[in-house]
């Protein structure tokens, strides 16, 4: 049997970066007849084409790519071309079988490697990295893992201060298209195959009957966006960040108390970038807040005779270096310099940049007073909520001030969230407050996360930021008590953001989140989007939502 997997590449990226724009994906194998089994040849551009009419197709995930004007990250490839290497399938149960396998010396002019997902981290990658300098390693497969699996206890993104486990793999340059399969049956299939390759000798012997190939394009590690992007081959990074004020429209005349929250997640593989806590549990904690408050008795009138205006602000990117935060402060502090009027719609839209909406003109880095962070809000049972302060700076005591009196005075029968002061030696986390602080703003403001000194899963306690492992635990199918805790959550932020507009706090007590709705709504986001609340929304059905979500790229 001969194997051939084709992979849809999806990418995220950072400024300046671009994502690789690919075909559609097949997974595909096939059979050899005769009774001998001497070595297939093969080559580069592919097999030969009685092969290439026998092939069945398999589920996969794969890596991401990221593409800037120097160079890339991510998974490559050994071309430009679409069509990538086919190499003899080979199993390695961990990464002293990597290492074993590079003191020998495989008679095989590339291989496939597959591997159990839990070994995948950034130490067996750098293995892996020196096979293929040894002989060209044509793909990287990781199975789909069993529901009692291990896992990896490290954190694929970059080792910072909070990501104290973080191991950089996201990071890394890798010269080889990796992947991962979706079903049991493709992985024991594919192990079967690898089997049968042993039997016969294996690679190391020159002698095999299955193989693989991965076809796409992805990528040379020498390639820049310039050259992709001229090629139609890739996408610049995209996506659109949300702001808006709550109840009442911009008044330009007054200060802002700003919420805001990351609107995305990332993974080493994109499609299992799920962010349940990196991203989903500040979204929702954003939404909850904003909809309490729009409820509260004559929302109309109390906002309007507020000194200042509330806003959210849900921005995209922010996994990659905070590109909507970043671009949001710089367009808000120094103008969008539009080049290209719409003649259609003057006042409210540009061409060039294309920008179909310029009612944040109205908004100024002055104009905004007050900026509440929220991130990664999901905690451990009995755990705290920390609220970390910008350094060298008294004006933050205000937030600390009104959010310390409001988690300590809640209302009669609400359930206490406990906040505390993050610790004073860590620097501020990585969030949209982290752009208006390197810009010329001088408001007030702080961030309101789940960790102190460190991120941490929620369920487990172990690391999973930017990770694959940052969801529900699978099988799932309600996620109730998180749910619950985002409310009380919410409520204290949306108070939070009513006292720091200049509303009195005994009128705070009034805002309250209904609990049922938030655990509704937290499921759509955790579980699945496919909800009543998000076909409501969109003015269609579940079933068209889930349609509609099966056929987009993403």
């Amino acid at each position: 049997l001969l194997l051939l997997l084709l992979l849809l590449l999806l990418l995220l990226l950072r400024p300046r970066m671009v994502r690789v724009a690919a075909a559609a994906a097949l997974v595909t194998a096939a059979a050899l007849a005769g009774e001998s089994r001497a070595q297939f040849s093969y080559s580069i551009g592919g097999f030969n084409e009685v092969v290439e009419q026998m092939f069945s197709s398999m589920d996969n995930w794969p890596c991401s790519r990221l593409i800037t004007r120097d160079g890339a990250v991510g998974c490559g490839s050994p071309n430009n071309d679409e069509v990538g290497i086919g190499g003899p399938i080979i199993y390695l149960q961990d990464n002293d079988a990597v290492k074993e396998l590079l003191a020998a010396t495989p008679d095989a002019s590339a291989l496939t490697v597959l591997m159990p997902e839990w070994a995948l981290d950034a130490a067996l990658m750098k293995d892996l990295i020196a096979l293929n300098a040894k002989v060209p390693v044509a793909s990287a497969i990781f199975l789909a893992p069993k529901s009692n699996a291990r896992r990896s206890f490290t954190s694929p993104a970059a080792k910072t201060s909070f990501n104290s486990l973080g191991d950089g793999l996201s990071d890394m340059l890798i010269p080889f298209p990796v992947t991962r399969l979706v079903s049991d049956s493709d992985s024991d299939r594919l192990l079967e195959m690898a089997s049968e390759n042993v039997d016969l000798g294996g690679p190391e012997a020159g002698i095999w009957q299955n193989a693989a190939r991965l076809q796409f394009y992805m990528g040379k590690g020498d390639v820049k966006s310039q050259d992709c992007l001229a090629q139609s081959r890739c996408d610049p990074i995209g996506g659109n960040s949300v702001w808006g004020t709550v109840v009442a429209p911009l008044d330009s005349e007054k200060e802002v108390v700003m919420i805001t929250s990351p609107l995305d997640s990332a993974a080493f593989f994109h499609d299992l970038a799920f962010g349940r806590n990196a991203g989903a549990s500040s979204i929702v904690t954003t939404l909850l807040a904003a909809r309490a408050l729009a409820k509260m008795p004559d929302a109309t009138e109390v906002f309007q005779a507020l000194p200042r205006q509330i806003a959210v602000g849900l921005f995209q990117g922010e996994s990659y270096d905070r590109v909507g935060s970043r671009r949001f402060v710089r367009d808000i502090g120094t103008g969008l310099g539009c080049q290209g009027i719409n003649p259609f719609d003057k006042e409210n839209s540009c061409l060039y940049p294309n920008v179909y909406s310029l009612a944040w003109t109205g908004l100024s880095l002055d104009s905004i007073s007050h900026v509440l962070a929220l991130d990664q809000l999901l905690v451990p049972a009995h755990r705290p909520l920390y609220m970390h302060v910008p350094s060298g700076t008294n004006s933050s005591r205000e937030l600390v001030d009104i959010i310390s009196s409001l988690a300590e005075n809640r209302t009669e029968g609400s359930e206490e969230v406990m906040v505390e002061v993050a610790s004073e030696s860590q620097a501020l986390p990585d969030t949209p407050l982290t752009a208006f602080g390197e810009s010329q703003w001088s408001g007030v403001g702080l961030v309101l996360a789940g960790y102190n000194d460190r991120y941490a899963d929620s369920i487990t306690g172990e690391p999973s930021y930017h990770s694959r492992y940052d969801r529900v635990p699978s099988g799932l199918k309600e996620d109730a008590d998180a749910g619950k805790e985002l409310a009380r959550i919410a409520t204290l932020v949306a108070r939070t953001a009513f006292v720091s507009a200049g509303g009195d706090a005994e009128d705070a007590a009034l805002i309250t989140v209904d609990e049922d709705y938030a655990v509704e709504l937290w499921e759509c986001f955790a579980i699945d989007f496919a909800c009543p609340i998000v076909a409501d929304t969109f003015g269609s059905d579940t079933q068209a939502i889930r349609s509609s979500m099966a056929q987009s790229p993403v």
